[in-house]
Formats: structure tokens, sequence, C-alpha cells
């Protein structure tokens, strides 16, 4: 809050002044923090304002979705670049200012095999494994008897006789 003073003198030397207080009112900036901006489908993300001077938040997630509150967590329902925006308000009558991001939300990989076993009679069994999973970039196979294998598309012969519970 500020006082503006106005002082006066006539030519005869008479003098009068007057003051009025008045007050600049803050302008709302708008600002997002989220974290992470890249998720895998089904994850979690957090959305925070961090506007200055604001008081009122209008979110639009990018997906038909939205919020009022200040700080939130979202899933989204699918893979895909979603623009993010938030209009930052105030009660005072300025203007709002509008933040804007971007979320990257990744498919997940599907895990898909078929596993062939050459001789289902006797051991020495081998087994050879049709790879059929799409998006992934490692693998970790678990053949249930505690070996395990990062390739491809693993062969892997048994032993003893048994079940296996092969992952």
């Amino acid at each position: 809050q500020f006082t503006l003073e106005l002082e006066v003198e006539s030519f005869f030397g008479c003098v009068d002044s007057t003051e009025r207080i008045f007050r600049v009112l803050p302008v709302p900036e708008g600002a997002i923090d989220l974290s992470p901006t890249e998720i895998c489908l089904g994850e979690s993300i957090s959305f925070e304002a961090v506007s200055r001077d604001a008081d009122l938040f209008l979110w639009d997630l990018g997906d038909e979705t939205g919020s009022t509150n200040n700080a939130l967590i979202h899933v989204y329902p699918e893979a895909g670049t979603f623009d993010v925006s938030l209009i930052a308000g105030n009660t005072n009558g300025c203007p709002s200012d509008t933040a804007f991001s971007q979320v990257i939300v990744h498919p997940n990989p599907s895990a898909q095999f078929e596993p062939t076993l050459m001789d289902p009679c006797g051991t020495p069994a081998e087994v050879q494994i049709d790879n059929q999973t799409t998006g992934a970039l490692s693998y970790l196979w678990l053949f249930g008897d505690g070996r395990s294998s990062t390739q491809l598309a693993p062969t892997v012969i048994y032993d003893s006789i048994g079940f296996y519970d092969l992952q």
C-alpha cells in the first residue's frame, strides 16, 4: 500500500495538500511442477501449481479431465502425449496467467511366449522358447529351477523330471 501526496502553493503563497492511499495488486504468475514428465501406462504422476500470487487454479490434464486443486496425482488411462495447462488466478480481479507443460505416457511392453518341449519323455528335456513379446528392451527368463537367462529367445535343458514354472 502506498500513499500519494500532493502539495500545492498559489501565486499568493496559499498552500493546500491532499493525499490518497492506493494499493498495487499482484498479478498471478502460473507455473507447473510435475514429476516425472514421462511415465509408463498405469503409473501415477504428481502435479503442483507453484504459481506466484495465485489462489485459484484450473487444470486441464489433456485427457478430458481436470481439477481445481493446487496439487493432484493423476493416472492417465492410455498411452500418448498429453498437453497440460494450468490457469492461475486470484480473487483481486487481476488477469489470470496460464502455464503449459507436457506429459508423455509410454505403453507397457506385452510379455508373451510359447514354450515348445522337443521331446516330452525323459531327460534331458530341451525346451525352445518362441518369444512373442512386443515393446521390450530387455528380458529376464526364470526357468523354475533356480536358473535364469537374459537372452531374447533362450533354449533351456532340464535334467530332472518334474514340473517347472517357466516365467
